[in-house]
């Protein structure tokens, strides 16, 4: 006997994961012994072109985004295929800066942001690898919160964008002549 594969031709309805159940799930996903049972894809697109969990439809979910993109206070990635228009939403840089120490428990982002910094000092005025700021120990998606917030404030240059997940997101980063200020202590850092 033959097994089928999932997404093959002629398989009929093609089967995905297993989805756990959750108190917001719909009843349909549970057998009655309460289990997780497989959802058909079929089902799994109407969830997805639906609602989400959350209970926000893509036009809603979208409005959301353009409006918070609007106030600054997130970053997009768009996405045409998408329902909703949008690949990714991330917090802004700065917003990042002003909040992260409130929400995430013993991290100290003005100490973080300094020893960012310290690379800099340390280099001197020639490009800096990102190597050199990986080597901190800071999560490296902090990090690249931080460099992006130094861009930003016009403190530092980062040339050209990498495209790798495992690492951070350029080549080499420079300081600007407000860098050099910053650094001097003829300027404030700004953290806000």
């Amino acid at each position: 006997m033959r097994r089928s594969r999932p997404n093959s031709p002629g398989t009929g309805r093609t089967r995905v994961r297993p989805h756990t159940s959750t108190p917001s799930s719909s009843s349909a996903s549970t057998g009655a012994s309460g289990g997780a049972q497989p959802l058909l894809l079929e089902e799994k697109a109407h969830q997805y072109h639906g609602t989400n969990r959350g209970g926000l439809t893509p036009d809603a979910y979208r409005q959301a985004v353009e409006e918070l993109k609007a106030l600054g206070l997130v970053e997009t990635s768009t996405n045409l295929a998408h329902p909703t228009g949008y690949a990714r939403t991330t917090v802004s840089a700065e917003i990042f800066v002003q909040v992260a120490g409130q929400v995430l428990s013993g991290v100290n982002i003005g100490r973080e942001l300094a020893q960012v910094l310290t690379v800099f000092r340390r280099a001197g005025d020639g490009p800096i690898g990102a190597a050199d700021f990986e080597a901190l120990g800071i999560p490296l998606p902090r990090t690249q919160r931080f460099l992006g917030y130094l861009m930003m404030r016009d403190i530092i240059k980062l040339r050209p964008p990498a495209a790798s997940v495992d690492r951070l997101q350029f080549f080499y980063a420079t300081l600007t002549a407000r860098g050099r200020r910053v650094l001097r202590g003829d300027d404030p850092l700004p953290l806000t």
